[in-house]
């Protein structure tokens, strides 16, 4: 292993997102406190990938990045349904055709995902043990 990936290793949970992002302002901010990147290049870089994502998506592809996500279009074929917002103006059930429909997916990781259960488990875990009580005195 080489010391460039060592140091990358250890300083992996140097940081610790101290608040929610909210905005492509605050996450620009976070990716160049965490990377050491001037917010300029970041705001550059994040500039890019939104126009490869809005070309796949205008190009019908998808995108799969490794250990991130995976955007893929949905066909949705025609089909005949109740039109809530119409039933619901007027008190009778509307019935309509609808025409196809394209939708996108976006898909965490599998590694994501996984994270996302472990850490809702713990603080179960966690919970149950601050509910929990000592019989013993």
């Amino acid at each position: 292993m080489s010391d460039t990936n060592i140091k990358n290793k250890q300083n992996k949970h140097k940081y610790v997102l101290r608040e929610n992002i909210d905005g492509i302002d605050s996450f620009s901010r976070e990716i160049s406190r965490r990377s050491g990147f001037s917010l300029k290049d970041i705001r550059t870089i994040l500039d890019v990938i939104t126009d490869i994502f809005s070309d796949a998506i205008t190009s019908s592809l998808s995108i799969n990045i490794t250990n991130l996500l995976s955007l893929y279009p949905q066909i949705i074929p025609p089909r005949t349904g109740v039109n809530a917002y119409k039933s619901r103006m007027t008190g009778e059930k509307v019935i309509e055709e609808f025409p196809e429909a394209r939708r996108y997916i976006i898909r965490l990781s599998k590694g994501l995902r996984d994270l996302s259960k472990s850490s809702f488990n713990n603080q179960d875990e966690q919970e149950d043990s601050s509910d929990s009580f000592n019989l013993e005195d």
